[in-house]
């Protein structure tokens, strides 16, 4: 009788649990792809979509599917078309409420081409200009990723005066 009694108490806690688990996985990966397209349309300026995300607790990964820049003056165009993009995220940070990428992987990219294509012509997606909407989009994504916000940090501003002050000073020891 008293092991029967563990059962009853132990299974509908164990499936609470699960239940629990398996909702919060859901939730994460809704708010996930909430935040890349938020994120995505601030950092680019142009829409974004994402089909599904999909959101790892135990190796911190979370995986975007059929990611999508649109073209702002062409809705059917899209910029850049990505099948899959898969993004680890480094464990130290995350216990101190920062979400650092320590590596990501893109699979299926595609510059400048239409959203919604046949099977046929699936394969013939790298066009004539391809090669030069990826130019132009990779020299616009370049001018984003400069080092001049780094130089307002106070800790640059003292390397770089120690560094000049160093040189000086080690030239004088010799």
């Amino acid at each position: 009788m008293r092991h029967w009694l563990r059962w009853q108490i132990l299974v509908p806690r164990v499936l609470l649990v699960l239940v629990v688990l398996l909702t919060v996985q859901y939730v994460l990966g809704i708010a996930a792809r909430s935040m890349a397209v938020r994120s995505g349309k601030t950092i680019f300026g142009v829409p974004v979509e994402v089909g599904h995300a999909r959101v790892s607790v135990l190796s911190r990964k979370v995986v975007l599917s059929d990611v999508r820049l649109a073209d702002p003056q062409e809705n059917w165009k899209s910029i850049i078309q990505a099948d899959r993009c898969e993004l680890n995220f480094a464990a130290s940070s995350l216990l101190h409420k920062e979400a650092v990428v320590e590596s990501g992987r893109i699979s299926g990219l595609r510059f400048g081409s239409a959203v919604r294509c046949d099977v046929s012509s699936s394969n013939k997606w790298l066009t004539d200009d391809a090669d030069l909407a990826a130019r132009k989009w990779l020299a616009n994504v370049a001018d984003q990723f400069s080092l001049a916000p780094v130089n307002h940090f106070d800790s640059v501003k003292r390397t770089e005066a120690f560094c000049a002050k160093w040189s000086h000073q080690s030239a004088g020891l010799d």
